[in-house]
């Protein structure tokens, strides 16, 4: 394009006294190309762009600088890119320019004069130009989008990675946060979850960079969950579900001023993480100096990452709620456990202080707390004072507090468990009480070193004796379940204060609970009855102090008295066996106890009945050391525990007969299946060898046949034993690959039902174990059907595998066919087949119609993740 020139400039002048006319008819032409983005442009923002661009093209022509140019075709190619435009299109367009123009250069200039020729030039190399440089623009923003594009999908993928590598949710926070701050550039992110049940942001421990804050902060920014009730920036990212920014905290009519104050807030950029319509949290990132404005570009890539890694993030959370659940559930045990040690506490001949040195070392591993005390009120002096402690630091103990002040003060006065979630924010204001430097400089050690405190009062004989204070080092919501079960651990240390006090006069009922238990558990053991009785007389003789210990069980089917066993053993003579036989079975009539310790019997024994559910079952026999007589606690005792090993007794009889009774009914099916299946196919193996010599010398070929037939029986007879063989051992039905399985199930239809089989496997059959087990019931079961009601000659069982992992299994037949909407509820194959396949997550179909055959289909997708 030849720019300034005498003619450029005449074009110039014409192309502005025309140009309305111009930029009217080059809006409609661009219009009206076929197949293009142009035709959903309403025509009035077309002709504003021809305008602007006839008016850099004549200031081109005019004064020879190309800015205006260059501006409109770098605006056009960002525009139109970000719409989808493809570059042929815009190219086209822009070439309509000179078809536009033409017309006027006809109607000014003469016919083939020079004129007309040299204008005519101007304005198809003005067009040319344009195309060209557009193209160039187009390409290098093109290429510009896609190397942002590129960066950005490499920081998602790196934080989604990063995310996806640890399923601890702090540690996912972190990486989020840092993954997000180093993308946008800004040093600090910090991570708030959502607490649906109260509402409110909750901080997490996840952030870019708690190092450069300091501790002030992170304990200032912990300490303060975001309420979106009150603050407005928070409530329209949770609303929006997008992100929102603030580009000056403090004068943000949105934000919570007091928050921002606190934290030193300047600039904010928060991004929500949402998964299917659900924001999970939200990710802040904030500057402290100056104000700072986020670009779409930083925005647009923060979002990316929240998106890419939300869906990490609930994961993570997920985790963390499943294993929080294993650790109630453990704390659960070991509280149930340490309650035994306790006990063991409580049964020790120990002071006071021993008892409470023992019982906040306990507390410690059993309740999850860092740090244990237990004070004692002295109404008298309007204080607490500390008795016992575990974990505390020693320049951090607080040796005295004040009646009504702190959680265990506190506790003591109004008789109830006081939580503190965050101990920082329970310091009293400067000037609002009378507290010494050096013990506002103890306490604020104390709440930054323990942030949460849970302290429940200790009550003894309906008196208030103390406080036991729990405390934890990280910011902490007490649930109800903590509260109960700290409640309930100060109960037991009430106790074991009171029985301190009341130890000797405790001291037989503990023991008694104490063997009581022991001996349950040993009769609960096993439900093998020799294996119940061994472990629990053995235990009984260890706990009672005993000799030895023996039971007599009544026989079943004669009802006779039969020694069982003796712990340990030891022999008895006929005359003493029999003398005590006689003394069992008069126990058994009466039903009572009877208590042994004469003369005769230097040695104190006691005979007790075995009952379970009224019936007697026999009679446990104890035999105490020589010259000891039984006290009136061990008497009550030994009853209990004789009511415990009854009711084991019966258990064990139960348990064995109801294996005896599976065991049989498991012989029987074998047995069925034996006679149905293999004994059959033997036997017309049998018959067809017995003809074979005969019909061999009299017709060779149907010789041949039967021959033939008879190798089939035998083959169909060996895949039958196989099946039963997989019965009696299940673990082989994962041992075999599938394919072999189906195939050894198709020899057996074959001979059994006389059935033409045939097995088709596509591709390599790897899956778990419970799948393929799945699989091969169903097959089985379907050829039953198949044998028993379809009235079939041929059936395909088709196996395939895809490199996905997908397996389809089909059974086909051609058979009679029904309809499935009329089978009876008491045909339960369909129905055991459909529960084996959703039992594995797989999906069961049934295609059948009357006189066209039936195909069963399973179908199996391993489950993502």
């Amino acid at each position: 394009m030849v720019a300034g020139s005498a003619m450029a400039k005449e074009v110039a002048a014409l192309l502005e006294r025309h140009r309305e006319a111009i930029a009217d008819r080059w809006a409609e032409r661009v219009q009206s190309l076929p197949d293009s983005h142009y035709q959903e442009r309403p025509v009035g923002e077309l002709r504003a762009s021809t305008m602007r661009g006839l008016r850099a093209i004549i200031e081109a022509l005019t004064t020879e600088s190309y800015t205006a140019l260059e501006n409109y075709l770098t605006d056009v190619s960002l525009t139109r890119l970000r719409m989808g435009f493809d570059i042929a299109e815009v190219i086209e367009a822009l070439l309509l320019f000179e078809v536009s123009a033409l017309p006027i250069i006809w109607q000014t200039y003469a016919p083939d004069s020079p004129q007309r020729r040299e204008a005519h030039e101007l304005i198809a190399s003005c067009s040319r130009w344009m195309a060209g440089r557009f193209g160039a623009l187009y390409a290098g923003e093109g290429n510009r989008i896609l190397r942002r594009e590129q960066r950005r999908t490499a920081l998602m993928l790196d934080a989604a990675r990063a995310a996806s590598g640890s399923l601890d949710l702090e540690e996912v926070l972190r990486r989020v946060a840092r993954g997000i701050a180093e993308a946008v550039g800004v040093r600090n992110c910090g991570i708030y979850l959502l607490d649906p049940e109260k509402g409110l942001l909750m901080p997490t421990e996840g952030r870019a960079a708690p190092e450069i804050m300091g501790p002030e902060f992170s304990a200032s920014f912990l300490g303060r969950p975001l309420d979106p009730r009150r603050d407005a920036f928070t409530r329209e990212v949770l609303e929006a579900g997008r992100p929102v920014v603030c580009l000056d905290a403090e004068s943000d009519p949105r934000t919570d001023k007091e928050l921002v104050r606190l934290l030193g807030l300047k600039s904010i950029l928060a991004v929500p993480f949402v998964v299917k319509e659900r924001v999970l949290g939200v990710a802040m990132v904030s500057t402290f100096d100056e104000p700072y404005a986020f670009s779409q570009e930083q925005i647009e890539l923060a979002w990316g990452i929240a998106n890419a890694v939300a869906l990490a993030i609930e994961n993570a959370r997920l985790y963390q709620t499943e294993q929080d659940r294993h650790a109630e559930a453990e704390r659960r045990r070991r509280v149930a456990e340490g309650l035994r040690e306790i006990l063991a506490i409580l049964n020790s001949q120990r002071s006071p202080e021993e008892i409470l040195d023992c019982v906040v070392a306990q507390a410690g591993g059993m309740l999850d707390a860092d740090a244990v005390s237990v004070y004692q009120a002295r109404p008298e002096e309007g204080v607490l004072q500390l008795r016992a402690s575990h974990g505390l630091e020693e320049e951090l103990v607080v040796p005295r507090i004040p009646l009504g002040k702190g959680a265990g003060g506190r506790a003591v006065v109004e008789g109830r468990p006081v939580a503190v979630p965050d101990s920082l924010e329970t310091i009293p204001e400067r000037g609002t009480e009378p507290l010494s430097p050096e013990r506002r400089d103890l306490l604020q050690r104390v709440a930054r070193r323990y942030r949460a405190m849970l302290a429940v009062p200790l009550i003894v004989q309906g008196e208030v004796y103390g406080a036991l204070t729990l405390r934890y080092r990280s910011r902490r919501e007490f649930s109800p379940e903590d509260v109960a079960l700290a409640k309930s651990f100060g109960d037991q240390v009430a106790l074991a204060l009171e029985n301190a006090r009341l130890h000797q006069e405790e001291q037989e009922r503990r023991q008694e609970l104490q063997t009581l238990l022991d001996v349950a558990a040993a009769a609960s053991s096993s439900l093998e009855l020799d294996e119940m009785l061994q472990a629990t007389l053995d235990r009984l003789v260890v706990l009672v102090g005993a000799s030895r210990a023996g039971v007599m069980l009544r026989d079943d089917s004669t009802g006779e008295l039969v020694p069982y066993m003796v712990r340990p053993p030891r022999p008895i003579s006929p005359q003493d066996m029999a003398e005590l036989i006689g003394a069992c079975q008069g126990v058994i009539a009466s039903g009572q106890p009877l208590y042994i310790l004469d003369r005769e019997h230097p040695e104190p024994g006691v005979l007790l009945p075995l009952r379970s559910h009224g019936e007697v079952l026999g009679v446990l026999v104890i035999v105490g050391p020589a010259g000891k007589a039984f006290s009136e606690v061990q008497r009550a005792l030994f009853e209990a525990i004789a009511d415990q090993v009854g009711v084991a007794v019966e258990k064990a009889r139960l348990y064995a007969n109801a294996e005896e009774a599976a065991a049989a009914a498991e012989r029987s099916r074998l047995a069925r299946e034996l006679h149905d299946a293999v004994t059959q196919t033997l036997f017309s193996a049998s018959l067809i060898a017995e003809v074979l010599p005969r019909l061999w010398e009299r017709d060779r070929e149907e010789g041949l046949r039967r021959l033939e037939e008879l190798r089939e029986l035998t083959r169909g007879a060996l895949a039958e034993m196989r099946s039963l063989l997989h019965e009696l051992r299940p673990t082989s039905l994962t041992e075999v690959p599938l394919p072999d399985l189906l195939r050894q199930l198709a020899e057996a239809a074959r001979a059994r039902a006389r059935l033409s089989v045939e097995v088709s496997v596509e591709g390599e059959c790897a899956f778990p174990p419970d799948v393929q087990v799945a699989l091969y019931r169903i097959a089985q079961e379907a050829l039953n059907n198949v044998a028993k009601h379809a009235a079939a000659r041929q059936v395909t069982i088709c196996l395939q595998c895809a490199l996905s992992g997908e397996v389809v299994l089909e059974v086909r037949d051609d058979g009679i066919g029904f309809d499935p909407g009329e089978v009876s509820p008491d045909h339960l194959g369909l129905g055991i087949m459909r529960e084996r396949a959703e039992s594995v997550g797989a999906q069961f179909t049934v295609n059948s119609q009357a006189g066209r055959g039936t195909t069963v289909s399973v179908r199996w997708r391993p489950r993502e993740g």
